[in-house]
């Protein structure tokens, strides 16, 4: 933008950023088609992944097996770079997969990845544990999978995304848990991975 602004005095540029968003936020039927397939593509590849895991495996071999079956299932492309995280790293937000961890019994496994469909993304970030969980783990998990109970329970056409997160992250900031809340509770899809 400022090399076009130095070569060009007679021009203004705009950043249409917030209008294109708004356009972007009611999707047409073949956006929502899209959309649903790219989840349905992930959630495939995703499941197959899981019976591919085990203990003794690194966080990369687990990734390029998901990346693989994500293509093989379909995909144009990946929405980001796939992250598969285990134990210590999978409290890390934005980590990288490893080649060195191998994940062992007990630890969880975070996935945070998803596909392309005709330029359309999904993202899907799922937690599972390798053979068990602790009781804390336990725990941990329950809190955050009852937040997510009561978001899909009470979300419907014209509750905002502004009370939804406040119910959802309630849940999370009643509990003993509330120091770990990194996140809002979740974002629209589209074009982009993360929309209006």
């Amino acid at each position: 933008m400022q090399a076009i602004q130095n070569v060009s005095n007679n021009i203004t540029i705009k950043n249409c950023h917030k209008i294109i968003s708004r356009i972007r936020i009611q999707k047409e039927e073949y956006e929502i088609k899209n959309l649903k397939k790219a989840i349905e593509i992930s959630e495939k590849s995703l499941e197959n992944t899981l019976k591919f895991v085990t203990a003794g495996l690194t966080e990369m071999q687990i990734k390029n097996h998901l990346l693989q079956q994500l293509l093989e299932n379909g995909a144009d492309g990946i929405a980001f770079d796939a992250l598969v995280l285990a134990g210590p790293n999978s409290a890390l937000c934005h980590g990288h997969s490893s080649n060195e961890y191998k994940i062992k019994k007990g630890d969880s496994l975070l996935f945070d990845f998803g596909a392309t469909i005709n330029g359309y993304n999904s993202d899907i970030t799922r937690t599972f544990f390798i053979n068990h969980a602790s009781d804390e783990d336990k725990n941990l998990y329950n809190v955050v999978l009852n937040a997510n109970a009561k978001g899909r329970k009470i979300c419907k056409p014209g509750l905002t995304m502004h009370d939804l997160d406040d119910q959802v992250l309630n849940i999370l900031e009643e509990s003993k848990y509330k120091n770990f809340v990194v996140h809002k509770t979740g974002h629209g899809l589209g074009m982009d991975v993360h929309e209006d």
